[in-house]
């Protein structure tokens, strides 16, 4: 399988530094994947320094965008041309730990990480904020690169709610692609925030030079057991949505 890894993000400034997270995305997101798969590096950041290319000798890059979403669709638009199989899209500040590699992936669909607790209900009785999705994360087949494209360019012209945000990009996803080629790789709910995860942490919380910060679950783990409650608040939501798309998965 070829592999399309894009960081899209900001490299460096006073609280993001590539260094500090360089080594984790080499190790655990661009050289996990054995030998049978190959794996292309794709960048789209301002002011891109000669030595970051040459570190994940990035095959594609784009510089500039006003916005992490202009970011996006200025590097995907790269992509239709490139002979990759499955993409994955994340940020250059992220520490991730355990290869993604090891992750609930399914390759013939589009993966979200997870569903945004206390921001995924129904958006006619949310104010037009329901449905959220971890934005920091996403992994498709190149199938769905024409869909994610045309979604991030359309979809605030279709729900103006959207605007910049591209954490509320799963209703208008659904609506192109459907539910039944929608995965998300953790079922229950998860919040994106450092320490309420179990995939992931971002180094742009982190000022001191060098600290990363907790590199493990445990952080996590006390977040779940703290917030038992809230989580389960939204389980019977998360699990009729879950039920749902397995059901139309059966009668497809």
């Amino acid at each position: 399988m070829k592999i399309g890894i894009c960081l899209i993000g900001t490299m460096l400034m006073h609280n993001r530094n590539w260094h500090r997270t360089k080594d984790n995305i080499l190790e655990k997101l661009i050289n996990c994947w054995g030998i049978d798969n190959q794996v292309s590096v794709y960048l789209c950041s301002d002011n891109i320094p000669n030595d970051i290319l040459e570190f994940y000798k990035v095959k594609n890059y784009v510089e500039g965008g006003n916005s992490i979403k202009e970011k996006y669709i200025s590097l995907l638009s790269k992509l239709f041309d490139e002979d990759v199989d499955f993409i994955i899209c994340t940020r250059p500040d992220i520490v991730f730990f355990n290869p993604v590699s090891t992750f609930n992936l399914m390759f013939d669909k589009f993966n979200f990480l997870f569903r945004e607790l206390n921001l995924w209900g129904d958006i006619e009785t949310s104010n037009g904020f329901g449905k959220w999705t971890c934005d920091n994360f996403y992994a498709f087949s190149k199938n769905y690169l024409n869909d994610f494209y045309n979604v991030l360019v359309d979809c605030p012209k279709v729900r103006p709610f959207c605007g910049e945000l591209h954490s509320q990009i799963y209703p208008c996803l659904v609506d192109n692609i459907g539910k039944k080629n929608i995965h998300f790789i953790q079922r229950e709910p998860g919040m994106s925030g450092n320490g309420m995860n179990k995939f992931y942490l971002l180094d742009r919380y982190y000022t001191e030079p060098g600290d990363l910060g907790p590199t493990n679950i445990k952080d996590y783990e006390k977040w779940a057991i703290e917030n038992e409650n809230l989580l389960k608040h939204h389980q019977e939501e998360i699990e009729n949505d879950t039920k749902y798309l397995e059901d139309e998965h059966e009668h497809a």
